[in-house]
This record gives C-alpha cells, structure tokens and sequence, in this order.
C-alpha cells in the first residue's frame, strides 16, 4: 500500500503573533475523525489514545489544538449520540501517525515517513 506524505510547514509563533495569523497558518477542521478512523481500516471508534498523543504534539509545539481538533456529539442513527471530532488535514496526519502501531496502516504511514525522511531501504541485519 503506498502512502502519500505531505509535511506540516510548522512555523513558530511568538506572543506577538494574532490569533488571526495563526488561524490563516493552520487548516481548518474538515474532516470526522470517526469517518477516517473507518477509512484507515478500524472497525471501533477506539481514536481516543491517539487523539490524546496528537493533542500531545501540538502543546509540545504550541500549535492550537482547538484549531485541529474539536469535539462534537453527532447522531448516526437519529437516537444515538455519540462523541466524535471534526479534525483538520494536520490532525488526520497526527492520527493515522499515533494509531495503533500494530493496525497496518499506521504501521505502514510511519515506515514510510521514515524512509521518506532519512532515505532509510529496507534493510536487514
């Protein structure tokens, strides 16, 4: 299975730096995490350990993460509510990147980030 990769211009805002600036730097919420949870291949709506990890990544980096995650309850049946979020292109990198490793499509996305980035072949010992 191939992986397209598109890496994240990160650009470190100060406090000088408007919500306006920081807003036109990031893309907007667009996407149902519980929509591309299923696309990838998972089965359960089970994404909360990975949100939690891309949230991580974010404040490790002081990128807002209100403006890549945002949580809604949604109603699939007409009588169930269930939580799910709407997540932009940077927060559906992050997920497929800090799912389950042992799922293989997120086994598969961070192989290849690694042999994209460092040239790295499939070598063996």
């Amino acid at each position: 299975m191939a992986f397209e990769i598109q890496l994240y211009n990160y650009i470190p805002f100060t406090e000088e730096d408007n919500l306006d600036r920081i807003i036109a730097s990031l893309p907007e919420p667009s996407e149902y995490l519980s929509h591309l949870w299923r696309t990838i291949g998972h089965e359960e709506d089970d994404f909360e350990e990975a949100v939690c990890r891309a949230k991580m990544i974010l404040q490790a980096l002081h990128i807002p993460e209100e403006l890549n995650f945002k949580k809604i309850f949604r109603s699939y049946d007409g009588h169930t509510i269930l939580a799910d979020y709407k997540i932009s292109e940077l927060g559906s990198f992050l997920i497929i990147m800090n799912g389950n490793p042992l799922h293989e499509t997120t086994a598969g996305f961070q192989l290849n980030l690694i042999q994209s980035l460092f040239n790295v072949e499939k070598n063996y010992i």
